[in-house]
């Protein structure tokens, strides 16, 4: 129920205690991960120390590896390969921690991209790379039940990838749709179940955003043209799945949520300036599983389903995606920040609370917070609540955005704030209630911000629980007093509730529930005193009294930057000149300041400031050369460079990293060719191995380069063996001489070969076959009986003896021919018997002379041959 209230005016006495207002110690706050609270410095310190030696060491272990891999030779490189791959799988798991949490760490170990290509390939596919890509951002908040949360940078490419961004330091504000390229180090994830495919660590000077891009929805007060302003039609999509088919509302109840309750929350807020109108979906089952949670896949499904159901989506600004709950998620709800069309997606969660709430990041609005310093309400050593804020539905309660909000979404601006720059009385009217014509919040300066040196700022408002402020009923203490808030200009994510009255409840969600500086109190931050009175109860008219005058000068640390700041990778004694830029943040009415500069770098490194001085306006920036010559005996390791400018009391330092990194010297060791013994059969080809006692010390392959000095010949075969083949005859030792060389060095050695004699065979026995003539019974013939006769050994074969028949002479000729001359009695024919000698053994045959025309001894034709085998 809305509640009625009169129109309540609180009064405010700020004395100021001093001529100057200087910086407060209030820290810069950015989004802090899934931390609830973020620790001040020092703790971080502690922390980005250990992830900064750890990634170190294992960034310095493996180059040692990968150099002695490169020094390995034969068996020694397969071992030390497969420790140079476990050692990336190591720091490829430590990275991917590291990058969520410390990604400037990552950015100063990244291995250059030309060292990362002399790696072993199944090395280098577990190393991140350096690249530069190009899209469009979607950024947005995960906002968890628990309390937790994340904000999330995301670039997709127009190849459809998406990379998840992870910034060095503190993230820029930006907003959903920018286009914009960003140079960083990329660790491709190995998550099949990741909607991303990969991390990127920047640095915020690497993103360079599209010409018309926003840096941060509407950072400064100024609203982003039609963001926040007029209509802002709106479909709900109503989805299940596959695996929960649940509708845990109705289509008429999300239909009353958004476009009764919060569209009338935003129109209150707004003072009627902004409005919701729209649509909601029926339920669409999707056919994916919801309890994957992947927010892209259920978008995509979403949108796919409908648009088939007959929606057109570009209709719309904003797009709230609503879906039953599912435990595996965590989040209750998801919003992106700026831009249009807007996305937010609900899980299980339709309530006011929600929607207004993402819809807030949808607009533009980072996470009102508290600052939590224990028992005092500011100081050094303080902590912040992500959702700390017991006043501001972008905190943990729905109630009204608060002043330094609707500043930036531009529904308050100085009709509705009054700034306070000088001693008076002035008049705050109920926060919530219609606009009247007295102020909403009060704004007084309070010196600059440390971190950026933009003006930091107290807002006052006065809370009184009528309309949607109304949630504040049960909170006396707001309602008796003013609320303040600080706030950066133009930096979104800075808007810090303080507790007036701190250590009064047990935790901090309780300790916020009193935050007011109640009537008869007063709050003293060293420069300025604030206090609360009524001045007249009846009609509850207040006044607001700053004693003094708002000093004119604040001074503020200067911020200092070394570019670049990715590590260079050089050999001992190589100089780097690094660009180191100085910034003056103090505020606008202060005088020209001169800083003195200083650099610290290892013994027995030399440097050179371009200049020792820096004098500069306030806001102006200047740039010198620092540059950094290692010792020429440095050995490998990361070393830290730095820097420090100051004036006075106010200084500020940076630091890059230079890393040593000492080319592989290659030493070769020549090889040792040994002297070989062979023996070869007689006119008998021989394969030598002849590489099977040469030795490498470093374990190169050896080949064999040329042979000389051979009698025969020798042939160097492709598996680096020599083939002798002894010449024709020869026998005895043969030697000849062959080189080896391992690639750099070589050396000779000598093959000797003994080849045996020629082999005596044991003899056979010629083969003598019979023989046929025939003549008439007066003439002699002439017969070739060694022309069919044979000796398997090939020896020359004679005719040693002859036996007569009787019926003629026969006579042995020199030709090895036999001559058969008739005799008287020869009618018909004649047969005798030779002996032939193949020098050592014999053999005989028959020979038959016919009488020519006598038929009556049969064949008479001649098988007469000549013998042709070799003489012994």
């Amino acid at each position: 129920m809305r509640l009625a209230g009169p129109n309540l005016v609180r009064s405010i006495a700020v004395t100021a205690l001093s001529s100057a207002i200087t910086s407060v110690a209030l820290p810069s706050f950015a989004a802090d991960g899934h931390r609830h609270s973020q620790n001040m410095p020092a703790q971080v310190s502690e922390a980005a120390e250990q992830a900064r030696q750890r990634a170190y060491e294992k960034t310095q272990a493996l180059v040692e590896l990968q150099k002695q891999w490169e020094k390995a030779k034969g068996a020694d490189k397969s071992r030390v390969l497969e420790k140079l791959v476990a050692k990336a799988e190591e720091r490829r798991q430590l990275l991917s921690e590291l990058i969520k949490t410390n990604p400037g760490e990552v950015l100063r170990v990244a291995i250059p991209n030309e060292k990362r290509a002399g790696m072993p390939a199944e090395v280098e596919e577990k190393l991140e790379q350096r690249l530069e890509l190009s899209g469009e951002l979607d950024v947005f908040y995960e906002d968890y039940a628990d309390g937790s949360h994340r904000l999330r940078h995301v670039l997709s490419t127009d190849f459809g990838e998406r990379f998840e961004m992870h910034f060095a330091g503190q993230a820029p504000e930006l907003s959903k749709g920018s286009a914009a390229t960003v140079y960083g180090v990329l660790l491709e994830t190995e998550d099949e179940d990741d909607s991303s495919n990969g991390d990127l660590a920047i640095s915020e000077e690497n993103l360079m955003l599209a010409a018309g891009s926003s840096t941060g929805g509407n950072l400064g007060g100024t609203a982003q043209a039609g963001w926040t302003f007029g209509e802002q039609p709106t479909l709900v999509i109503n989805v299940n799945f596959a695996d929960n088919s649940t509708q845990p509302w109705t289509q008429a109840q999300a239909q009353s949520t958004v476009f009764e309750s919060v569209d009338a929350f935003i129109r209150e807020n707004s003072s009627g300036q902004t409005w919701l109108t729209g649509d909601v979906t029926p339920w669409l089952t999707l056919p994916i599983n919801g309890a994957s949670c992947d927010t892209t896949a259920i978008v995509n499904a979403a949108d796919n389903a409908a648009t088939a159901a007959g929606y057109n989506l570009s209709n719309y600004k904003r797009l709230i995606y609503a879906m039953p709950y599912s435990s595996n998620c965590g989040f209750s709800g998801v919003g992106s920040v700026g831009g249009w069309p807007s996305t937010t997606v609900i899980n299980g969660s339709m309530s006011l609370y929600t929607v207004a709430h993402e819809l807030g990041h949808n607009l533009g609005l980072y996470h009102s917070h508290a600052l939590e310093c224990g028992s005092a309400v500011t100081g050094s050593s303080c902590s912040t609540d992500e959702y700390g804020d017991s006043t501001d539905i972008m905190g943990h309660i729905t109630s009204h955005y608060t002043a330094f909000q609707k500043e930036r979404l531009g529904w308050l601006d100085d009709t509705n704030i009054q700034t306070v720059t000088e001693s008076g009385v002035y008049s705050l009217e109920p926060y919530a209630a219609t606009q009247g014509s007295t102020a909403k919040a009060l704004k007084v300066q309070n010196g600059t911000d440390a971190a950026t040196g933009l003006p930091l700022y107290y807002y006052l408002e006065y809370r009184h629980a009528i309309g949607y402020d109304d949630m504040l009923s049960s909170f006396a203490n707001v309602q008796n007093g003013i609320v303040v808030h600080t706030g950066v200009e133009s930096r979104g994510n800075t808007s810090h509730l303080l507790d007036m009255t701190p250590g009064s409840g047990a935790s901090s969600y309780a300790d916020t529930r009193d935050p007011a500086l109640e009537v008869g109190a007063s709050f003293n931050d060293g420069d300025l005193t604030l206090a609360t009175e009524w001045v007249d109860g009846e009609t509850a008219g207040i006044n607001v009294q700053v004693n003094g005058t708002v000093a004119t000068c604040s001074r503020a640390n200067p911020g200092l930057s070394l570019t670049p700041g990715g590590s260079a990778w050089v050999a001992a004694g190589t100089s780097v000149t690094y660009t180191l830029t100085l910034t003056n943040r103090d505020s606008s009415a202060c005088a020209t300041n001169s800083f003195s500069l200083s650099k610290g770098v290892p013994s027995g490194w030399s440097s050179v400031l371009g200049n020792s001085t820096l004098t500069l306006a306030p806001g102006a920036s200047l740039s010198t050369t620092l540059t950094v010559t290692s010792s020429s005996s440095a050995s490998d390791g990361f070393y830290t460079i730095s820097a420090a400018a100051a004036s006075g009391s106010y200084n500020a330092s940076g630091n890059v990293t230079y890393v040593v990194d000492n080319p592989v010297v290659e030493t070769n060791t020549a090889p040792v060719a040994v002297n070989d013994n062979s023996s070869a059969s007689y006119e008998t080809p021989v394969t030598i191995n002849v590489l099977a006692n040469d030795t490498d010390a470093d374990g190169d392959t050896l080949t064999i380069t040329s042979v000389s000095g051979v009698n025969g010949s020798a042939v160097i075969n492709a598996n680096g063996s020599i083939t002798f083949t002894p010449a024709s005859g020869f026998s005895g030792t043969e030697s000849f001489s062959y080189t080896i060389s391992d690639g750099q060095s070589s050396d000779s050695a000598t093959v000797s070969v003994s080849v045996a004699a020629a082999p005596v065979s044991a003899n056979e026995a010629p083969v003598a076959t019979d023989d046929r003539a025939s003549t008439d019974s007066s003439s002699p013939v002439v017969i070739a009986v060694l022309g069919n006769d044979s000796d398997p050994d090939g020896d020359n074969l004679s005719v040693v003896s002859v036996a007569e028949g009787g019926k003629g002479a026969v006579k042995i000729n020199a030709d090895g021919t036999l001559t058969f001359t008739p005799a008287k009695n020869f009618k018909n024919f004649d047969t005798f018997s030779y002996t032939i000698s193949d020098g050592s053994l014999t053999a005989s045959a028959n020979v038959t002379v016919s009488l020519s025309g006598d038929s009556s001894s049969g064949d008479t034709s001649s098988g007469g041959g000549k013998g042709n085998g070799r003489k012994k």
